[in-house]
């Protein structure tokens, strides 16, 4: 089974703006001081949506998914990651997959890690080594 077209129009166009010397836009997200940075250490079925990803936040993370912290997450396969966010009016869904490698994940020694704005950072652009 070969790769789906709009997949290959996508790396094709990234591919052809490199060779070009066009900068590509980096979007990071903001954290307000104050927001914490959650990682989920286990693996987690990324077809879950708002509210089964608010679920994982309450049931197995053990914290309020309405707080205003932000909740990472990565599935099995490891290029694809999502953020739940709460602003104050609304639960957001942040995702970005990888078209080549994985996001840096450390191993599983608990439910949740801690990420500092430099990490979440390094982790989103998707550096192989975070400090």
């Amino acid at each position: 089974m070969g790769a789906r077209p709009d997949r290959l129009l996508r790396q094709r166009a990234g591919a052809a703006s490199r060779a070009e010397g066009i900068e590509e836009r980096i979007v990071i997200l903001n954290v307000t001081p104050g927001t914490k940075v959650y990682l989920s250490c286990n693996p987690v079925d990324m077809r879950k949506g708002f509210d089964g990803l608010a679920a994982v936040v309450s049931i197995v993370l053990k914290q309020d998914p309405y707080c205003g912290h932000m909740f990472l997450f990565r599935g099995k396969q490891g290029g694809y990651l999502k953020v739940l966010y709460y602003d104050g009016s609304g639960l957001c869904l942040f995702a970005k997959r990888l078209e080549q490698g994985k996001f840096v994940w450390p191993s599983i020694v608990d439910t949740t890690l801690k990420l500092t704005p430099a990490q979440l950072a390094l982790l989103c652009e998707g550096i192989k080594e975070c400090p």
